[in-house]
């Protein structure tokens, strides 16, 4: 996982350890040794270029390319790159849309014809590989967005969801704290951005702003209601944002019941969700409060449980390694 320069405190001052190593306690020998993953890691781009082959870069003159389509192979790459996106095969996404741009350097992002929610699962995808600087380029798509051009709910959460994923999926929390609220037509994706900046704000120790933020999540999930659409996703995200601020706040043990509260009713949900993929997986949120509060043979448990459930991603792996690590350490 990226490190974030900010400062990271909790309300009595001391440094977090999410992001860190720290120390661990419990006995490891159940957990997966996942510490096979630190020796590699070198950086989220250069483990992304040895997954997956070299990314085209999104910046550069082939984003400039007005007045023209995409060439026939490109056109072609694209319908496949599309499907392979659609049917959620992440592992596939980066390298399709990579070939794209093989085939036709001046095909950049925006001739992609990508709706709002199949941008925010692209961001997802090259996030999950460790490809930020791919990521970016679709973010920034998204925000040239104007709000008045937004029309749904669905439309309007997307384009919260991909900037909040951009911060938290780099353990960015003075940049997901700082992220800017809009929309407010469409609570659930103000809600969204809210709960970024809450998790943000917990992590990095800004004990005012995160109550604040928690405040406004309350209202926006009284607002949503328990039966709207989205409504059981939101009032699980408040209670994701609430355990963390109750960790903020010294309360590990209060804070890990509820955090496991919410990793256990999300996976018994069914059907169809508005945010898919979730923004983080409530069952790594929980892994990383294990970390964070100094169970890390338990976190691996966790984290292992992610990967068994989910398509295998760099955050969760990174996650693995460091816990295992601290795990081992406890054995010595």
């Amino acid at each position: 996982m990226a490190q974030e320069t900010t400062p990271q405190t909790d309300n009595s001052g001391e440094p977090m350890r999410l992001a860190q190593a720290g120390g661990g306690n419990g006995a490891a020998s159940s957990a997966p040794d996942f510490r096979w993953w630190r020796p590699i890691w070198s950086g989220r781009a250069i483990l992304a270029a040895v997954a997956l082959g070299t990314l085209v870069p999104m910046g550069g003159p082939a984003n400039a390319a007005a007045g023209r389509g995409c060439g026939a192979a490109a056109e072609a790459g694209l319908r496949q790159a599309r499907a392979v996106l659609d049917a959620g095969r992440w592992i596939e996404v980066p390298s399709a849309f990579a070939a794209v741009r093989t085939a036709d350097p001046a095909c950049g992002p925006a001739h992609w014809r990508l709706s709002p929610s199949s941008l925010d699962r692209l961001v997802f995808a090259y996030l999950s590989a460790g490809a930020d600087d791919n990521a970016a380029g679709i973010v920034a798509l998204g925000r040239v967005v104007a709000p008045d051009a937004v029309q749904t709910s669905a439309d309007a959460v997307a384009l919260a969801a991909m900037p909040v994923r951009y911060a938290l999926e780099r353990d960015a929390w003075g940049e997901a704290a700082a992220l800017p609220v809009s929309n407010a037509r469409f609570p659930l994706a103000a809600m969204v951005t809210r709960f970024g900046r809450t998790i943000g704000a917990a992590i990095a120790g800004q004990q005012q702003q995160m109550d604040a933020e928690l405040a406004a999540l309350r209202r926006l999930s009284e607002q949503i209601g328990v039966e709207a659409d989205g409504g059981a996703e939101a009032g699980n995200v408040l209670d994701a944002a609430a355990a963390w601020v109750t960790l903020a706040q010294g309360h590990a043990a209060e804070a890990l019941a509820g955090m496991r509260r919410a990793a256990d009713r999300d996976e018994r949900r069914d059907g169809p969700r508005v945010l898919s993929p979730p923004l983080l997986p409530m069952r790594e949120l929980l892994a990383d409060m294990l970390f964070e509060s100094g169970d890390a043979a338990a976190a691996v448990r966790e984290y292992q449980a992610v990967l068994q459930r989910g398509p295998a991603r760099l955050r969760t792996y990174w996650g693995a390694a460091q816990a295992a690590e601290i795990a081992g350490d406890s054995r010595k």
